[in-house]
């Protein structure tokens, strides 16, 4: 469970800064990276600017696969994760497990889709626990957002155009592929991950936040 909670902090982490990048928070920067020449970029002229416009409406499907290395220590994880105003879903899998979770009315239900069983967490606002309440609860703050440049570079063995940003806590880089999203990279001192994008849409059904017919509750994961 730590580990998945350190999967989740790093991809809201990730996604919350993604979503603030583009189209408005991006300031008129010139550009040098790999080009040698200058030029000035601004968001509606960035690759990134549309992925954030799906993102900024609060109602989208993200699928990818995420890597994160933290103290050393690599995990990798397939997520499908939706959201839909303050509705929320998380399916994680991994080799070793598969954590389902949906987050609504202040409420995670982590489900077992194996056993169909459902275990509620009530958020509360005071929790400082470090379970899933109190990770759904960080705030990302995007106001320190930073458009650095955009150039060429080389990830999982293929040359790509990069779009970089430089915030208080790292970097982040997006990637693209043919113009289309690849993967979205963050670095900071204590942590890497490279999520590598298999869809980001507005593909979002009310039912990806119910509970499925015939799950009972249970009182423990």
């Amino acid at each position: 469970m730590k580990k998945i909670m350190t999967i989740l902090f790093s991809t809201i982490f990730a996604v919350g800064i993604f979503a603030g990048c583009s189209g408005g928070t991006t300031n008129d920067t010139e550009d040098t990276k790999d080009s040698g020449t200058s030029q000035t970029e601004t968001g509606s002229d960035l690759l990134s600017a549309s992925y954030a416009d799906i993102m900024k409406t609060g109602k989208y499907l993200m699928h990818y696969t995420i890597k994160t290395t933290v103290e050393g220590k690599t995990n990798v994880t397939d997520v499908i994760s939706a959201f839909d105003s303050n509705n929320k879903s998380y399916i994680f899998d991994t080799d070793s497990m598969k954590v389902h979770e949906i987050v609504k009315d202040k409420t995670v239900y982590v489900l077992n889709d194996d056993a169909k069983t459902y275990y509620k967490i009530v958020i509360d606002d005071t929790n400082s626990s470090g379970t899933t309440a109190s990770v759904e609860d960080q705030k990302i703050d995007t106001s320190g957002i930073v458009y650095v440049g955009k150039g060429k570079a080389e990830l999982n063995g293929k040359m790509m155009d990069y779009e970089e940003y430089k915030t208080d806590q790292g970097t982040l880089r997006y990637y693209f592929d043919g113009g289309k999203l690849y993967a979205i990279v963050f670095k900071s001192a204590e942590m890497e991950s490279v999520m590598e994008i298999i869809e980001l849409s507005d593909n979002v059904t009310a039912d990806m936040f119910e509970i499925p017919a015939g799950y009972t509750e249970s009182t423990t994961y």
